[in-house]
């Protein structure tokens, strides 16, 4: 039996990849400095939201009939494959810019690095070799989708726990411990996915809902912006954060939960802009970063303009809409094979 549309996900992770563009824009850091910090709370670590909606899905999807053999066949193709194409580019770059130098890595070592951990030389390549490791976990999620509400009910929270207790790893470059960081969002995807008696509870109290994760969102923010005006700094790294609450992971909890019982309510029906952006999530993630550096490559050149806003927007059209022509034309010239080298 084939498995009713959900257009409110379809239409989250429309909204949930704009959200994790936005986070890698350069423009930001022009503006003042409590601008940037708002900026950040909302729109930093968006890439949390996309991987509860990755978790969702693939429960979603695989939970009845799951064969892990064709479910790894089929990730393969359409998202390694690509990868690997991207990656590639990159790392041509890197070695022709000599990024391997600055690392003091032999030409040999910086490409076996690059292609295990991903965000060398285009910063949002690293989500890839972090999500492979939940593709090869799938079997533990799908066993674990399988227990008692209560068990499973523990370990979502444990794991949601976890994820707010540590830091993504310095720059992305250790896809096992960015794993980690993000297990609990793609564990509450699984088990909001796995419990329909929970997941109706948030849609029929969708009220107090919306009232707790405003309430909470808002007093993680001014938590946030007061230890921004008090401390002035924040701690990186997944070692270095390890026991802190992490404020803008906490406050991405929130975003994701209002969200998700949001679209179900509001979005739960064909959009157009947004399943655009779905249907097209993974090319952006794989395009957008190689047309940022671009971006800030032209703007170092040229000095388009000191004005963050404006400044902004050029880099939304020039990256967001370069990623877009580049995809769609891609699609035009490859057709259906263009899932292998874009992922969509």
């Amino acid at each position: 039996m084939k498995k009713q549309y959900i257009y409110s996900i379809d239409n989250l992770r429309g909204l949930a990849i704009l959200l994790v563009f936005f986070t890698h824009c350069q423009s930001f850091n022009l503006f003042d400095s409590l601008f940037q910090d708002f900026a950040k709370f909302f729109v930093g670590n968006a890439t949390a939201i996309f991987v509860f909606i990755s978790g969702f899905l693939f429960h979603y999807l695989q939970s009845k009939n799951f064969n892990f053999k064709k479910y790894l066949k089929q990730k393969s193709k359409f998202v390694i494959t690509p990868y690997l194409f991207f990656i590639s580019i990159a790392t041509i770059i890197g070695l022709f810019f000599h990024v391997n130098e600055y690392y003091q890595l032999t030409n040999l070592q910086f490409i076996i690095w690059s292609l295990s951990v991903g965000g060398t030389v285009v910063a949002p390549l690293w989500f890839i070799p972090m999500i492979c490791l939940f593709f090869l976990t799938a079997p533990v999620f799908i066993s674990i989708s399988k227990v008692s509400l209560k068990i499973m009910t523990v370990i979502t929270v444990v794991s949601i726990i976890l994820s707010l207790i540590t830091d993504r790893p310095f720059s992305q470059y250790n896809p096992f411990l960015s794993y980690i960081h993000f297990l609990g969002f793609y564990m509450l995807g699984v088990y909001l996915s796995a419990s329909h008696k929970v997941r109706e509870g948030l849609y029929s109290h969708y009220q107090l809902v919306y009232a707790l994760t405003i309430t909470f969102f808002c007093i993680l923010l001014g938590f946030y912006l007061y230890t921004r005006y008090v401390n002035g700094s924040e701690t990186y790294g997944f070692i270095n954060s390890f026991g802190k609450f992490n404020l803008i992971q906490g406050g991405k909890l929130c975003m994701t939960i209002l969200l998700f019982v949001a679209f179900e309510h509001y979005f739960n029906h064909k959009n157009k802009v947004l399943g655009f952006f779905s249907h097209i999530s993974f090319g952006i993630f794989f395009i957008h970063g190689f047309m940022l550096i671009i971006f800030s490559k032209l703007v170092n050149q040229w000095q388009l303009t000191d004005h963050p806003f404006l400044l902004l927007i050029l880099e939304t059209i020039f990256g967001l809409g370069g990623s877009v022509l580049l995809i769609e034309i891609g699609k035009k010239i490859l057709g259906n094979r263009s899932r292998y080298v874009l992922g969509c």
